[in-house]
């Protein structure tokens, strides 16, 4: 893994330094810059010939300490994501909150603490050891509730974890998540309990947390009680997905609606990412503007599928009309099916165990199969690259 620095700052260059030779690791001298030579260095790397001492690949780690001119860094981040590969993390104060925020939707991998320099940077090369992974990524989430992206979550994960296929479920909504509820399963430990402890968190500790479901799929659950107001650390949910992506196949997240900084951040790395909404008026204005903020974002609308749930409902808004608001080229369609769906909601089964042949489950089969196929050509690897 090669590794290069973008720093104006001499005394955290020589800590970074240090701390790099100790991992046997070393930022070669001419792998050094300064924010103001970044333009630069793209141009040094952007057009250098592959197994030439002048290129870097996607296993390239490009660490940049935020400079004083908060301004001339973002523009440096972005520069450096559109134009190099490779995975950039970003180190700086935290207590400004836009700014982190800032510098992820600017295409930064991660954002590191500067105050705890020496332990982010050794759990963020740690990461960048995992990689590539091989487990496809699968977000699923919505612009408002009761759309049922819980339900297709839950499903999608059931049907992917087939054939003891390892398949982790992963419950995003921090605050108080149905995915327990829906498989009928009592969780001992929460996504906030488990990243609490990265320190010591790896694979062994992290299955012992783990609730398996007779399915096969592997559930991590956002809250063992609720309301739940504990946060999810950063650091120790990508600790999570890291280890998740060396012990499976698939990870289906159900993210939260409100795409908070902790699931944005997720989303961003995911192989796939499908938001559901309702054929109605409300869910269609919200579903517009939610798009249109990940547009801005970073997350491109071609990145998203839409997946109109509960149709063939007389009064609906029509699938080409929806497409048509959201200048995409069409949706998928999944059918109402609520005397099914309440059956399975209410026996904490998946749909698609429970009844394999109804209108619905025979959707989201044709959706996982589809998944599937695209697993054996990954389009990112979930760590961010």
């Amino acid at each position: 893994m090669r590794l290069l620095l973008v720093s104006d700052d001499n005394s955290i260059t020589e800590r970074l330094q240090n701390l790099v030779y100790s991992r046997g690791l070393e930022f070669s001298r001419n792998d050094r810059f300064r924010t103001s030579d970044v333009a630069s260095m793209i141009a040094r790397f952007s057009g250098s010939n592959p197994g030439s001492g002048n290129s870097i690949g996607r296993d390239s780690t490009i660490l940049l300490i935020m400079p004083a001119d908060r301004e001339l860094g973002l523009q440096a981040i972005a520069q450096i994501c559109e134009q190099l590969p490779g995975r950039l993390l970003v180190m700086g104060p935290i207590d400004d909150t836009r700014l982190v925020l800032r510098a992820i939707r600017s295409g930064a991998a991660e954002y590191l603490d500067q105050t705890e320099l020496e332990s982010e940077l050794i759990f963020a090369l740690e990461r960048s050891a995992y990689r590539p992974v091989n487990a496809c990524s699968v977000g699923v989430f919505s612009a408002g509730g009761g759309s049922g992206c819980s339900l297709i979550a839950a499903n999608l994960a059931a049907l992917l974890a087939a054939d003891n296929t390892p398949c982790a479920l992963v419950d995003l909504k921090v605050e108080g998540g149905d995915l327990e509820a829906l498989l009928d399963l009592k969780a001992s430990y929460s996504l906030s309990e488990i990243c609490s402890k990265v320190e010591s968190l790896d694979e062994s500790v992290l299955q012992g947390c783990i609730t398996a479901h007779e399915c096969g799929l592997r559930l991590l659950s956002a809250a063992t009680q609720f309301p739940s107001f504990n946060p999810v650390d950063m650091r120790g949910m990508q600790r999570v997905m890291s280890l998740l992506s060396h012990s499976n196949e698939f990870i289906v997240c159900d993210l939260d609606r409100c795409l908070s900084h902790l699931t944005f951040t997720i989303a961003k790395s995911l192989d796939h990412l499908y938001c559901v909404m309702r054929p109605d008026f409300i869910s269609l204005r919200r579903t517009r503007r939610l798009l249109e903020f990940l547009d801005s974002s970073g997350i491109r609308r071609d990145q998203i599928r839409i997946i109109v749930n509960r149709t063939g409902i007389s009064g609906e808004i029509a699938a080409a009309q929806i497409a048509d608001v959201l200048r995409i080229s069409e949706v998928q369609q999944f059918p109402e099916d609520a005397k099914s769906v309440l059956r399975s909601i209410n026996n904490g089964e998946p749909l698609v165990i429970r009844q394999p042949s109804s209108k619905l489950s025979r959707k989201l089969s044709a959706l996982a199969a589809e998944i599937r196929q695209s697993a054996q050509t990954p389009v990112n690897a979930i760590s961010g690259s």
